[in-house]
């Protein structure tokens, strides 16, 4: 046992942020890089008898356990997370039980999370959720996996010790909701996710009405999602997503190497942070540029931060709009803070969006956002004072707010510091956790939802 606790023991490592999207890497060789022993898609791991996070904590800690497929692009929500799970570890025990390896699966091992990898069969994350989208007899294939995969789960539940399971992604909420109920945990939900009106998706905000506990809603737009009847549930409860003001302080961060030189260094940067998915209306900035190209309109360019399966449609929708001369892709990015430090306008033009984690933390930085008046997008941008809200899929509104900014530092500036503020009142990391705990707190002691 102990030669296999000495194979099993995690390199510590230091903590990088990033956003835009990590790629999923599940090659042995890029794991063996990142800690101490190769995390497969079938062997179950435990961790050793001790992690930095225990140090001087003799007082047992409350095990919370992080469900996440970890199969997928990552975005916001991800990392939302992440930033939550590192906060509590003062107080909890948080065990991450996962699937696939990733490079946000690195970071919560080198902070000490206690990490459980899980078989899960490839195809599950393969058929959910747009293969059963748009072929519903694949729905007999999902059942039938997501039915394996419940007691690996309890079975990390049972032997770790968790109290709480708390699902990440909804194929995880899925298992969990069942796995919960049979190790007899309590389960929170987290919805990242602004579910609209196909059937998949209203069986998910159903499935989580049954099966959950409590639900998190990151924005007032997602809970009433869940509306009922003409009422919200008490189990329903908004905890807006939280942003590491130390870490995105502008008087503390430095610019990154986004400029190429020459005149384009000097120009007004407008920047876009998302996933290459359709969703994110990349499509809809481009055809705002173009306006404004053609009109004339100089002194500008614009940098994509972000990867996906789009990319290369992308690409093509730029040469052909001629933008190639003001567009520069960076792809994947671990400098967020620093970039956004280089950016003088951040654009956020999706056809929905749950909570809007790119913009808060642009407005961390005091840089002014423009942003489609979409889900929680609304609820995180003051319109005329930390940005401009303008509907979505509409080039043309949204051509006309970045030309007002374009031209007018002064309003620049002036957005981003009241954008800063909002984000000290409502959106900072420390309320986040505190109302999360809160929530925990309560599920701990069997307080009933109020």
């Amino acid at each position: 046992m102990q030669g296999a606790r000495q194979k099993n023991r995690i390199v510590w490592g230091r903590f990088n942020y990033s956003r835009g999207i990590f790629p999923v890497s599940p090659s042995r060789s890029t794991e063996k890089q990142v800690v101490g022993f190769p995390l497969t898609e079938t062997a179950e791991i435990e961790l050793g008898p001790f992690s930095p996070s225990q140090a001087g904590n003799s007082k047992p800690r409350p095990a919370i356990g992080f469900l996440w497929h970890g199969a997928r692009n990552i975005g916001g929500g991800e990392h939302a997370t992440w930033l939550l799970v590192r906060s509590l570890q003062r107080d909890y025990r948080p065990v991450l039980i996962y699937a696939r390896h990733n490079h946000l699966i690195a970071d919560y091992a080198a902070s000490g999370v206690e990490l459980v990898n899980i078989p899960l069969d490839p195809r599950l994350t393969g058929v959910y959720r747009d293969a059963v989208r748009f072929n519903p007899r694949r729905l007999v294939l999902l059942v039938l996996l997501y039915l394996k995969a419940i007691p690996h789960v309890v079975r990390a539940v049972r032997q770790y010790r968790i109290q709480i399971l708390h699902p990440v992604d909804n194929l995880s909420k899925l298992i969990a909701g069942v796995a919960g109920r049979i190790a007899g945990v309590k389960v929170v939900a987290h919805c990242h996710d602004d579910l609209g009106s196909t059937f998949i998706e209203r069986m998910l905000r159903v499935y989580q009405l049954v099966f959950m506990h409590r639900i998190i809603a990151v924005s007032q737009t997602i809970a009433r999602r869940f509306t009922v009847l003409g009422r919200l549930p008490r189990k329903v409860a908004t905890i807006y997503n939280g942003v590491d003001l130390a870490m995105f302080d502008p008087a503390r961060v430095g610019g990154s190497g986004v400029d190429d030189g020459g005149s384009a260094a000097r120009a007004v940067t407008i920047g876009m942070i998302a996933l290459f998915d359709g969703v994110k209306g990349h499509r809809f900035l481009f055809r705002a540029l173009a306006s404004l190209k053609a009109k004339g309109s100089g002194g500008w360019r614009c940098v994509l931060v972000g990867d996906g399966r789009e990319k290369a449609a992308l690409l093509k929708e730029v040469d052909a709009l001629n933008l190639s001369d003001r567009v520069t892709f960076l792809g994947y990015r671990r400098d967020v803070p620093e970039l956004l430090r280089s950016i003088d306008i951040l654009v956020v033009p999706s056809e929905r969006e749950s909570f809007g984690m790119a913009a808060v933390e642009a407005m961390a930085m005091q840089v002014p956002v423009v942003a489609s008046d979409v889900g929680g997008l609304s609820e995180v941008i003051e319109h005329g004072k930390t940005g401009f809200l303008v509907p979505p899929r509409d080039p043309l509104a949204l051509a006309e707010a970045i030309e007002t900014l374009i031209c007018s530092p002064a309003l620049r500036v002036e957005m981003g510091r009241r954008g800063r503020q909002r984000v000290e009142q409502y959106f900072s990391l420390e309320k986040n956790v505190a109302s999360t705990k809160a929530l925990y707190d309560e599920l701990l002691q069997g307080v009933a939802p109020g």
